[in-house]
Parts: structure tokens; C-alpha cells; sequence
């Protein structure tokens, strides 16, 4: 697996760079980006050029069914400053093999990421209740055999959610990750309970950290997770390519 996440993980590297080249300023220093969709109000103007001509229309609507067409994307909303992340990363066995390698590129794409703009960054693997892995990459306090290490780990076993999800509120108390986005990726159902929930709620109202859900759920379409009760931002792979939702992750 570790061949597959170095594959993607230069890939998204080599993606995250053209993003940054690519954004620029509109409006009164708005940001956006350009991504694939079919948001008619945010078309470029020359996939709207389509519908001038009956030749063209056609390749209009296959790209607008297909959610191809070019589309401005404003940039996502800035979460306290550009703070520091805690990803909680699912290594059950149900992730094994591309959506392993994919996920675990993903989440080390977002260290790379926080790296190179000084922020905190820990990497939560997850898998069974009593299956749980902590990494941390402060700035300038670890080492490349450290990345190495957290690459090649994977769990291969059931899927909890609440384990990961306190280890994360504790690290937001008691580690000073306070006012942390926390990156959730899962591609399973698992329920949270309402205490839990209620107190991921709570953090969230006191501004002390927001939870961002990617759901692999592409064989499973419209799947509930749990974790989508209290997260501000819900990513589907069932609605958008791997590519967008890449494009979606680095702007947190």
C-alpha cells in the first residue's frame, strides 16, 4: 500500500501547487478557484458559449449531467485564522486498498500542507473501539522516518467512531489545538451517541474547533455516518470526483 500512497500522495503535491498558482483575487480580495460541476450561476463563460449553438448544445447537457462543466468556486470560508488541523483518519478494514491508499495520501497531503504554513497538525488513525493511534507533527518537531512511520500503519479492523472523536476533544483541551478544524474521513456507518454529540456540538458552538466530514461513500450513495450530525461541512465522494473533493480538503 505504502507504493499506492507515495503514487497519490506526489499527485495531490503536484495538484496543491497548481491550486495556489491558480487562485487569485476578485471582488473586493474575494478568492476563488475553478473546479468541475454544474452550478449554472458560477459557469465560465465559455462552457455557457455551449448553449449559443444547436452543435453545441448537446455537449452542454452531457458535461451539466456529468457534472464536468468549468465552474468559479468561491473559496470556502476561513476557519480561525488558518488554524491548526486534527485528522481523524478510518483504517478498518473495509478502507483496504485504494480507498486506504487514497485516505492515507489525503491526510498526509494536509500535513504537507500545515508544514509549510507553520501550523499544528496531528494525525488520529482509527479503527476498532480499542484501535487507536496518535501522531503528531508540531512545526520543526518531527522527522521524515516519522511521516514514514505514520504512512505505512494501518489498523485493519472494525470501525468506532467515538474513540477518535474524544481523543480529538481531548487533544483540543488539553494539547492546545484549541480553535482546530477537525478533518473526519470515513468510508463507514457507525453511530456516535448523544452525549458525545452533545459535547462535540458544544465545542463547536464556543468556536473551539469545527468538524469537517469526508464520507467515501461512491459504492454506497447517500449513506448517514454519524458524524454528519454535528459537522459544518459534509464532503460526499458520491457527489463529487476525488479530484474536487482534494481541491475542497486544502482550502480548511
Amino acid at each position: 500500500m505504502l507504493q499506492g500512497i507515495t503514487r497519490q500522495l506526489g499527485r495531490m503535491k503536484e495538484m496543491l501547487s497548481d491550486l495556489r498558482k491558480n487562485d487569485y483575487a476578485h471582488g473586493r480580495g474575494e478568492k476563488y478557484a475553478i473546479a468541475h460541476g454544474r452550478d449554472l450561476k458560477n459557469l465560465l463563460s465559455g462552457e455557457l458559449v455551449l448553449l449559443a449553438s444547436p452543435d453545441t448544445m448537446p455537449l452542454f447537457l452531457r458535461k451539466y449531467n456529468a457534472k464536468g462543466l468549468l465552474q468559479y468556486v468561491k473559496r470556502e470560508r476561513v476557519h480561525k485564522g488558518h488554524g491548526d488541523i486534527i485528522a481523524c483518519l478510518d483504517e478498518s478494514a473495509s478502507t483496504e486498498g485504494e480507498n486506504a491508499a487514497w485516505g492515507k495520501a489525503l491526510a498526509l497531503a494536509v500535513q504537507d500542507v500545515c508544514a509549510h504554513e507553520g501550523r499544528k497538525y496531528a494525525l488520529i488513525h482509527f479503527s476498532g473501539a480499542d484501535e487507536l493511534r496518535t501522531d503528531r507533527f508540531l512545526p520543526g518537531q518531527y522527522t521524515a522516518d516519522d511521516l514514514l512511520s505514520a504512512a505505512e500503519h494501518f489498523f485493519d479492523g472494525g470501525t468506532d467512531f467515538e474513540t477518535p472523536l474524544r481523543e480529538a476533544l481531548r487533544m483540543i483541551n488539553e494539547e492546545e489545538f484549541e480553535n482546530a478544524d477537525i478533518l473526519f474521513i470515513t468510508d463507514g456507518r457507525c453511530a456516535v451517541s448523544d452525549g458525545l454529540a452533545g459535547q462535540m456540538q458544544e465545542a463547536i458552538q464556543n468556536a473551539r474547533c469545527t468538524v469537517i466530514c469526508l464520507l467515501l461513500d461512491a459504492d454506497s450513495p447517500g449513506m448517514m455516518c454519524g458524524v454528519e450530525r454535528f459537522s459544518e461541512r459534509l464532503l460526499r465522494l458520491s457527489d463529487m470526483t476525488k479530484d474536487d473533493a482534494e481541491a475542497a480538503v486544502w482550502r480548511i
